[in-house]
């Protein structure tokens, strides 16, 4: 359980609310404690909880079984446990097929049950939006990059006498996140681009000096050398080479497209994705 977990508990006894908002409260948890199935609704209409507690029997009886079908339809990575001072399994079975991920009978022996199961459950709320964030991040970085390569192409066909030939453009892509590089492969090898790829400036250096590449796209970040610097330094060998250096996707990140060791443009990465099908 990390410090600071938001918890909602829906419980009609106050004695039972009370005591279990102290429980949580001393583990470190930010604890919510209603009474009513109303007050639960508009506070989670307002805030996200990822693990809610509720009283089975909250309001009347089944009241606390309309209270999680609420929450799973208006939150589906919410968590919830059911609270019950029942000994039906029928009732138990209802709650879990509404979406529960426990039922967990109100008795002092089944407190550490209770604990455990809401600090699992926090855990696992934790890495599924840290999951969620990563796959957004990588989703426009990838889009970002996808975008640039129609730029390149672009420009390529624009500016080069070898591609109103129909050759078959090389192009270097000098990036140090490992992680990129095999999406990017996919990419141009769905454009028909001959593809060559380092995670160092020098290598990248050492590779064109031996290979003639018609485009060049670098991360300005690399381990030894500024992107920039290796764009020019190859341009200064072969004029005709296009260039691109990118900084990282983010409000402060930019393509510049360099021509013969000159820059004639300059955008913010983020704005990339607004180019699409404009390009």
């Amino acid at each position: 359980m990390a410090i600071g977990d938001e918890l909602l508990i829906a419980e009609g006894n106050p004695a039972h609310r009370a005591g279990l908002k102290k429980l949580f409260e001393t583990k470190g948890y930010m604890v919510s404690a209603l009474g009513s199935a109303a007050e639960a609704e508009d506070r989670l209409a307002r805030k996200y909880y990822p693990v809610v507690l509720i009283d089975q029997d909250l309001d009347r009886a089944s009241g606390g079984l309309a209270l999680l079908r609420h929450v799973r339809a208006s939150s589906q990575s919410t968590a919830v446990v059911v609270l019950s001072a029942r000994r039906s399994v029928d009732s138990a079975i209802e709650a879990f097929r509404e979406g529960a991920i426990d039922v967990i009978a109100k008795s002092r022996e089944h407190v550490p049950r209770l604990v455990r199961q809401v600090a699992v459950a926090c855990e696992r709320a934790k890495a599924d939006r840290d999951d969620s964030l990563l796959r957004e991040s990588l989703a426009v970085h990838d889009e970002a990059f996808a975008i640039l390569l129609t730029l390149a192409r672009t420009a390529y066909h624009d500016v080069s006498v070898a591609a109103t030939q129909g050759l078959r453009p090389r192009i270097l892509v000098v990036e140090s996140d490992t992680e990129q590089l095999p999406a990017l492969g996919e990419a141009l090898r769905s454009d028909d681009w001959e593809l060559g790829a380092e995670i160092t400036g020098g290598a990248a250096l050492d590779k064109a000096s031996s290979e003639p590449f018609d485009v060049i796209i670098a991360r300005d970040e690399l381990p030894d050398l500024r992107g920039t610097m290796v764009v020019k330094t190859i341009q200064a060998q072969r004029a005709e080479t296009l260039g691109y250096v990118y900084g990282a996707p983010g409000p402060e990140g930019r393509v510049e497209r360099y021509e013969e060791g000159n820059t004639v443009d300059s955008r913010p990465f983020d704005a990339l994705c607004d180019l699409r099908g404009g390009v």
